[in-house]
């Protein structure tokens, strides 16, 4: 097969496993798919990619299902926290930025009650409504050349641009129309979250890569929290130096290898704490929750009553795909003592505040923070 980008053929697949393609909880009105998620890698350029992509349709009903952890609630939010001190570092409050993807608008938000002025989201799904109700300046649509009729100060994408199924296009007409101390700021997982709607994989070599192929450079970039950050700027730009890296090629090619035997340990790990238990309350019913209960052997999924618990009221009553488990809303079991439990969420460190502030004790836990 072919690179997306680079055109080369010396490709291979180095992940696959099933997975449905709703990732939460949902109605449980009509059946969801499980699909063959199948991602692979060039050795040129070393972009990873979905070499078995689901079709536009599908992809669209992920995202019109998908149930949305909003920050604005303050489930999360601490992951924004690097995104937001990088845009405060290398903008200044009345620069012209644009947010491609802004989602229910709360970097936008953020940013605004911070002082910067110029503000602009663009988001193609219904949360443009909620941004605007807000009373945010958010554009409900995609990104395209209409939205880049003047060159401005900036762009930032958080956890966007492995959505798109034409990236480097988008990442072309951003360069194209940035001013010349204009940067852009990108972040995504580091070749991480593989996931059936994510249709690239990224690492800061292709980041590399695809900057000067488009006249930029790297001035910045930071790994955490199993996410990459990186900004952009004009290569003529001499207000900043470009980022120093150095880059083990043949050994990162090697080391993607670990990526199956990594995955393989989650559902390993899952199967070990769940078997011979006769109930275990399994705390999350968002994308990690989903993909690993779908992992569970089937003579466990027979012989253990898996009690599935959120914090949101919204996932309340709704079915895990695939495995169709209930879930329960945690305002429901306050004051319990749990036997066993997983955690199977990013955001564990909240949800053991919310047990405590609940009264709810446990003596055997397992935690998941990825699948």
């Amino acid at each position: 097969m072919k690179c997306p980008y680079c055109h080369g053929d010396n490709t291979f697949v180095f992940l696959e496993r099933k997975m449905p393609t709703i990732l939460s909880a949902y109605s449980g009105d009509f059946p969801v798919k499980v699909a063959e998620l199948q991602v692979s890698a060039c050795q040129d350029c070393l972009v990873g990619f979905a070499s078995k992509k689901l079709s536009s349709e599908e992809l669209t009903e992920i995202y019109d299902n998908y149930s949305y952890i909003s920050p604005l609630n303050n489930i999360g939010a601490t992951k924004y926290d690097g995104m937001i001190g990088t845009i405060i570092n290398h903008f200044s409050v009345d620069d012209e930025i644009i947010e491609v993807g802004c989602s229910e608008g709360y970097l936008l938000k953020k940013l605004t009650d911070m002082g910067f002025s110029n503000l602009t989201g663009i988001e193609p799904g219904p949360q443009a409504d909620s941004a605007k109700a807000l009373g945010l300046n958010v554009i409900k649509g995609y990104f395209d050349a209409s939205h880049a009729k003047h060159k401005v100060d900036g762009y930032y994408l958080m956890h966007v641009f492995e959505h798109f199924e034409d990236p480097f296009s988008i990442f072309s007409l951003m360069s194209r129309t940035l001013n010349e101390t204009g940067k852009i700021v990108i972040e995504v997982p580091d070749f991480g979250g593989f996931h059936v709607q994510h249709l690239f994989y990224y690492n800061v070599y292709f980041m590399q890569r695809l900057s000067r192929d488009n006249g930029l450079k790297i001035i910045d970039c930071c790994i955490e929290n199993d996410s990459l950050r990186v900004v952009f700027a004009k290569h003529e730009n001499t207000l900043y130096r470009e980022f120093d890296m150095e880059f083990d090629k043949a050994g990162y090619i090697s080391d993607l290898a670990r990526v199956k035997l990594h995955c393989e340990s989650y559902r390993n790990r899952v199967n070990d704490f769940l078997r011979g238990k006769e109930t275990v309350f399994w705390w999350g019913a968002g994308s990690a929750s989903v993909i690993l209960l779908n992992g569970i052997d089937r003579d466990i999924l027979d012989n253990t009553r898996i009690i599935v618990v959120d914090g949101d009221l919204k996932k309340s009553n709704l079915t895990i795909p695939g495995v169709n488990l209930h879930v329960n809303y945690y305002g429901d079991i306050k004051d319990t003592h749990i036997n066993n439990l997983v955690v199977a969420s990013s955001f564990y460190k909240e949800i053991f505040e919310t047990m405590h502030g609940c009264g709810m004790t446990y003596d055997n836990v397992e935690i998941f923070s990825d699948a």
